[in-house]
């Protein structure tokens, strides 16, 4: 190829998203097979997912509450682990109306550093099975 010369695009045709096909070989066919988006989640799995979101976020709610309570008391709190595993999980939002509800953990800059890590992690796993048509 001379110097300079820019390569030319790929013609490869596309069927549908998800499949290669290629035309030069015969044997440099790849099939991808991926969900599609036009797929419906079923009814009960949907009941079953928003039933999980909904108990994790009013546990995650409950278990700000009473960590708050207990400090006020003196007592034993609730681990910064115990949080981040409520809100990696999905239930970050019944968390997050609890700190603010409460005046709660609005100081302690590490945690709202951990807190939003596993947040949005849990939203970076919920874009990535959008992405690939799960969701």
């Amino acid at each position: 190829r001379p110097r300079g010369h820019r390569r030319q695009p790929s013609r490869t045709p596309r069927s549908r998203r998800g499949d290669l096909v290629c035309a030069k070989r015969a044997t440099c066919t790849a099939q991808f097979t991926y969900w599609r988006s036009d797929r419906q989640i079923p009814s009960v799995t949907m009941a079953l997912i928003w039933s999980w979101y909904l108990c994790l976020n009013v546990l995650g709610f409950l278990l700000a509450a009473g960590d708050k309570f207990a400090a006020k008391m003196g007592q034993r709190r609730t681990a910064h682990a115990t949080f981040c595993a409520i809100a990696s999980s999905g239930g970050f939002v019944g968390c997050i109306a609890a700190f603010v509800a409460f005046n709660h953990k609005t100081r302690a800059t590490q945690f709202q550093g951990e807190f939003a890590v596993a947040t949005a992690g849990h939203l970076g796993v919920l874009l990535l099975l959008y992405w690939v048509g799960v969701l």
